[in-house]
C-alpha cells in the first residue's frame, strides 16, 4: 500500500494518479456513493459516482477529442447531481415540515384536551363543596 502512494510515475497531463491509486480510489468513491445511494435513494449520488469514475478513462485515452468529451461529461454529470440534489434537499424539507407541523397540531390538541379536562375537574370539585341545598 505504501508503494502506491510513494510511486511518482505520472502516466499523463490528464492522470496526476498511478494506474493502481487511480482504481482504488475509483472503487472506493463507487463503493462509497453506492451505500450512500441505496441509504438514501437520491440519484445525484449516482451522477457523482459515474463522474468520478469517468476520470478512469484518461488512464487510456488522451486525445484532445477524448478529453473534451469527457469534460462535457463531466460538466453534464456534475449538474444533474447539483440539481437532483436541490430537488433531494427541497423534498426533505416539505417533510420535516410536514412532520413537524403534525407534531405541532398534536401538541395543540393535547394542550387543548388537558385545558379541558382541568376545567372540567375544577367543576367537579367546586360543585362537590358547594353546600347551598336546592330546595
Amino acid at each position: 500500500m505504501l508503494n502506491l502512494l510513494v510511486e511518482n510515475n505520472m502516466q499523463n497531463v490528464y492522470t496526476p494518479l498511478p494506474f493502481k491509486m487511480h482504481f482504488i480510489f475509483c472503487i472506493i468513491a463507487t463503493l462509497i456513493y453506492l451505500v450512500q445511494y441505496c441509504r438514501k435513494r437520491s440519484l445525484y449520488y449516482i451522477f457523482i459516482m459515474f463522474a468520478i469514475d469517468l476520470t478512469f478513462v484518461t488512464q487510456y485515452y488522451t486525445s484532445k477529442t477524448a478529453i473534451i468529451t469527457l469534460f462535457i461529461a463531466e460538466v453534464v454529470l456534475i449538474v444533474l447531481a447539483v440539481i437532483f440534489s436541490y430537488k433531494y434537499n427541497k423534498k426533505i424539507k416539505a417533510e420535516n415540515a410536514a412532520e413537524n407541523s403534525e407534531k405541532e397540531k398534536e401538541s395543540m390538541q393535547k394542550k387543548e384536551a388537558e385545558k379541558a379536562f382541568s376545567e372540567n375537574e375544577k367543576k367537579i370539585i367546586d360543585n362537590a363543596f358547594n353546600d347551598k341545598e336546592d330546595l
